[in-house]
């Protein structure tokens, strides 16, 4: 009877180890098949959440892992949930902590003197115009250089905010050279808008946005230049400056543009046919961004003309044309001295639309 209990034994302990060995045995057998683990690229802002420029940045990752079918995956701390300011957000980029930076035009100013000549009174006309002038040799040049020194380059220009800085004021409508003599009349505190507005005849007062509400409503300014998306919500345009005046064609007394860096280190790590993949989105990525920000532009602009006493000044060509040779004359040639932008503002000329 004893004999016969020893088989049983034995295949009791040996299906004891076969199970204690299963786990091991499954390790060495054939992987199956695993998700593929997306690539990250991190990007920080400092807006409120649903402010158009946050929207910007939603709608970067929103095309970009659209693109890649989800290869990359963009991941956006938001309202200053990893960054305090809007300067370590960026610097976090060239340092390569993040992959992306939202961006202005003065941005790239800060590391290449040449980008301000973009932002100069008549060099871009217009979001069709600005688009142009990225496939000129001086844009291309200018990017690669921010790549080589500083190890980003722009991404992509999301939008140009919708016609640029033009003059608010509550005095009366600016059409001629002579309109513009005795105002005071508020900058940003940059060289290139007091050269502006001192060319035109008037007085330069250099205020931040935050300062200039109060100032108008005391009489310290009688108006500023500033784009209408900022003009209505920071300055209250539609209560404070009865009179604007619009020129023709595109032409702005300075340009800001907004967008985004990458990281040069990291897009050059991405396999080809994800930068192929990227690329090609990135003209229905420029497009959306910008129509979304031109909506709300859109609407500002249409609550200021539906406010009573509001007087807004459309400029002709000819016009137009007075104000920009008077810059071309007095102001673009100390930038090109202190810039040296004789080929970019020659390649802007050439591509204008």
């Amino acid at each position: 009877m004893r004999r016969k209990k020893i088989p049983i034994l034995i295949g009791v302990i040996c299906l004891s180890v076969i199970i204690a060995a299963m786990p091991f045995l499954g390790a060495c057998a054939p992987a199956g098949p695993t998700p593929e683990k997306p690539i990250v690229g991190v990007v920080s802002h400092t807006y409120a959440p649903g402010s158009i420029w946050a929207t910007q940045v939603e709608l970067m990752k929103e095309h970009v892992e659209k693109a890649t079918g989800g290869k990359v995956e963009v991941k956006i701390y938001p309202a200053g949930t990893m960054h305090a300011t809007y300067e370590e957000g960026m610097m976090a980029c060239v340092g390569g902590t993040t992959q992306f930076a939202f961006i202005n035009i003065t941005t790239p100013q800060r590391f290449d003197g040449r980008w301000t000549c973009y932002q100069a009174p008549g060099a871009v006309w217009g979001w069709e115009h600005w688009k142009l002038v990225q496939e000129t040799p001086s844009y291309d040049e200018l990017n690669k250089d921010l790549a080589k020194k500083q190890g980003i380059k722009v991404f992509f220009w999301s939008c140009i905010i919708p016609y640029g800085d033009i003059p608010w004021n509550t005095k009366r409508p600016l059409v001629t050279l002579g309109d513009w003599k005795g105002l005071k009349v508020r900058t940003a505190p940059s060289p290139l808008q007091i050269k502006t507005v001192e060319a035109f005849g008037a007085t330069a007062v250099p205020l931040g946005t935050p300062e200039t509400l109060a100032a108008i409503t005391e009489g310290v300014v009688d108006g500023g230049i500033i784009t209408p998306s900022t003009a209505m919500p920071a300055w209250k345009a539609d209560e404070t400056l009865p009179y604007v005046t619009m020129p023709h064609g595109g032409f702005a007394l300075s340009n800001m543009f907004v967008g985004f860096f990458v990281n040069a280190a990291w897009w050059d790590s991405l396999p080809k046919d994800i930068q192929e993949a990227i690329e090609a989105e990135i003209p229905a990525m420029r497009e959306h961004t910008n129509q979304d920000a031109g909506k709300s532009s859109e609407e500002l602009w249409a609550k200021y003309q539906a406010a009573p006493g509001r007087n807004v000044t459309f400029l002709t060509e000819e016009q137009t044309k007075v104000w920009d040779d008077l810059i071309k004359e007095v102001v673009l040639p100390g930038i090109i001295e202190e810039f040296g932008c004789d080929k970019i503002f020659a390649d802007c000329e050439a591509s204008r639309p």
